[in-house]
């Protein structure tokens, strides 16, 4: 299959941030009745080709399981038509990692397969190959042996410790940083063999995902009262803007002020004002909030300040991630017969 090239690519990103849904939609969304109705009212837009009779039947997790999937493929042919993507090739990868995590917790909570399944789409691993993985440890009666179907796979190893971890702490957060931390290795990786030129734009837009995921994880293995050593086999060595002697000292810091005067040396230090410093937990939440706020601030801009560039794709990739969101919150809120303004107080901004 021959390529269209990156210009045709970037062009269609910057198209489908047109599509991206304005907060009156979200409004009327918010005041349906029933999923069915919030269904009727997507009909319009982009979602309605994925909206089938059989909608009328689905609950929130369902329903989070549908929109996701109509934005799959698209992501995929943006990637897949430029030319040369680099580290957006990884970067769809996190669809694979997130049904990893979906699998390894459901076991862990003791659901069937079938329960588990309700809520994933594997039409990412389709377009990857990479089907089995995700079917061989869903198959499997426990979480233990289901981390154990993946032993020869590169998440194998991550697959391990995070079940270990688990076993000694009972947090489901134990999934999300171990393979988190495997998902963005990767990508790290994948940035170095972007071409040159794509390379700053999109490590300026990926830095604070990619930092944010190493703050918080530090801050969290400390929760844990985790050693500095065992949280270093977890995280990434260095980030973008996080540097090697930063994350050292981070892990060394017995503190949550000692790990704050570690990211005031970066260009991060306005994301923590006002940081609660009581406990290691509430400031592994703050800094998650506060870094994905800036990483959407990043994204918004790269369609402005990145003419052309493929950072543009991962700008539109993560503002639609954004949008998932809001649709699953509305549909949730809407499931539990909340009021439309306590549904409207939870929605992030988009655009």
């Amino acid at each position: 299959m021959s390529r269209a090239g990156k210009l045709y690519s970037v062009s269609k990103a910057y198209a489908l941030k047109g599509f991206l849904l304005p907060h009156r939609v979200y409004e009327e969304l918010a005041s349906s009745r029933t999923i069915p109705e919030i269904l009727e009212r997507l009909r319009p837009t982009r979602y309605g080709a994925c909206i089938r009779e059989e909608g009328e039947r689905l609950d929130s997790l369902e329903f989070e399981k549908l929109v996701r999937s109509c934005t799959i493929d698209d992501e995929y042919r943006l990637i897949r038509e430029a030319d040369r993507p680099g580290a957006l090739e990884q970067y769809f990868r996190r669809h694979l990692y997130r049904n990893l995590k979906h699998v390894l917790k459901g076991k862990a909570l003791g659901r069937t397969q079938d329960e588990i399944m309700r809520a994933m789409t594997l039409r990412a691993e389709e377009h990857l190959r990479l089907r089995d993985i995700i079917i061989r440890a869903l198959a499997e009666a426990t979480l233990e042996s289901a981390a154990e179907s993946l032993a020869n796979t590169p998440l194998g190893r991550y697959a391990e410790e995070s079940v270990k971890l688990y076993e000694r702490e009972e947090d489901l957060l134990v999934f999300d940083t171990v393979l988190d931390g495997a998902f963005y290795r990767e990508l790290l990786q994948g940035l170095k063999n972007t071409p040159r030129a794509e390379r700053k734009p999109l490590r300026k837009a990926m830095a604070a995902e990619i930092d944010g995921y190493i703050a918080s994880a530090i801050v969290r293995s400390k929760s844990w009262e985790l050693t500095a050593a065992e949280a270093r086999r977890l995280i990434l060595e260095e980030g973008v803007e996080i540097t090697g002697e930063l994350v050292s000292r981070m892990l060394e810091a017995e503190t949550p002020q000692a790990v704050l005067e570690a990211l005031r040396e970066t260009p991060y230090r306005r994301l923590i004002t006002a940081a609660p410093t009581q406990s290691f937990h509430e400031l592994a939440l703050h800094l998650e909030e506060r870094f994905r706020e800036y990483s959407m601030e990043v994204s918004r801009k790269t369609f402005l300040q990145d003419i052309f560039k493929l950072s543009v794709i991962y700008g539109l990739i993560r503002l639609r991630e954004e949008e998932i969101y809001n649709l699953t919150a509305i549909a949730f809120g809407v499931e539990q017969g909340l009021p439309p303004h306590r549904i409207l107080e939870s929605l992030r901004r988009v655009i």
